[in-house]
């Protein structure tokens, strides 16, 4: 599933490099959108390949990968463009996908599924008969904790989302003009991205020991808390060091938010739940911007900052009942 899905959206990103008008490339980004799968793949093989109480360290190095990617990539981006224009950098990305994809092909094993018989030890799983995504869906519902987790990805990703399409407006905002306003919001946000890769694997070791509910519950705190603080527009230093707080807490989630899945789910059904989950993003993604231009047009931008503080806060009392019940 990880060389289909690579393959395929380094193909993607090619054929989007040779379109000649905004329908062509709606249909690239589609396409790009149905080679999804390399990172539930990816996912699951991380989760299956150490031991479980180890799961929440592999996943957080896991995302500081992700971090420093989402960090990097833009600026190297911007490079390429600044030097041979906008039409290549799809090019080097579809060259620079491709070539991860042969690394998962020459260098990942594949991690053979295990489970515990009735002795007590340790055997090789037998493959489980092919199920239909309705099936999944309600072998799911049976598990409530994991109906709760795909809701808490879905509002995680919405919250992630709500901020992204209008950083560079508030930034403009809040200085008086747009020149430069793209730079420094895309600045802050580097910064902290860099600011949470390096605190990932201190919210790893706390789940470790405390429990991943707990720690998702602390980490939706801290980030919505400093979200509401970032709705009052008090200048763009004062901004900047706030992200860089929100930058440290928010990345703690999603490998939290992992591990808790791969305890509460069977080795078999792993990979199924993994897809589910970012399914659930997905769709967080998509509803995520909608929800914020409708806010930041008919009420004003720091809105969106303030209800996604208060989103978090929610969702971080609801995590915390969990902890309660499933830790």
């Amino acid at each position: 599933m990880a060389l289909r899905a690579g393959f395929a959206i380094a193909i993607c990103y090619v054929l989007i490099g040779l379109v000649t008008d905004q329908y062509q490339l709606l249909m690239g980004r589609a396409l790009v959108g149905f080679a999804n799968g390399f990172y539930p793949a990816a996912m699951t093989m991380v989760s299956l390949s150490v031991d479980e109480k180890q799961v929440g360290r592999a996943l957080g190095i896991f995302q500081t990968g992700l971090i420093l990617g989402n960090v990097i990539g833009p600026f190297l981006g911007g490079a390429v463009e600044s030097v041979v224009g906008m039409r290549p950098v799809f090019y080097v990305s579809g060259i620079a996908v491709f070539i991860a994809t042969l690394a998962v092909l020459f260098f990942v094993k594949e991690p053979k599924l295990h489970a515990v018989g009735a002795d007590g030890k340790e055997q090789a799983a037998h493959h489980t008969k092919s199920t239909s995504l309705r099936e999944d869906f309600k072998a799911v519902q049976q598990q409530p904790v994991l109906v709760r987790l795909l809701w808490i990805f879905f509002f995680m990703q919405c919250a992630i989302m709500m901020l992204q399409p209008i950083l560079a407006l508030y930034v403009g905002d809040m200085q008086g003009t747009m020149e430069g306003a793209a730079m420094i919001s895309g600045t802050i946000l580097s910064i902290g991205g860099l600011a949470g890769s390096l605190t990932t694997n201190l919210w790893v070791r706390l789940g470790e020991r405390r429990g991943y509910f707990k720690t998702i519950s602390y980490c939706m705190m801290g980030s919505g808390i400093v979200l509401l603080l970032q709705s009052l527009p008090v200048g763009i230093w004062w901004f900047g060091v706030l992200q860089v707080l929100i930058g440290s807490c928010i990345v703690g989630i999603n490998p939290s938010l992992s591990a808790a899945v791969t305890l509460n789910t069977d080795p078999s059904f792993r990979g199924r739940m993994f897809g589910m989950t970012t399914t659930a993003q997905q769709f967080g993604s998509m509803v995520g911007p909608v929800f914020a231009s409708i806010v930041s047009t008919y009420i004003g931008i720091s809105y969106v900052f303030s209800i996604t503080g208060l989103l978090l806060l929610y969702m971080a009392f609801q995590s915390r009942k969990l902890s309660a019940k499933h830790e």
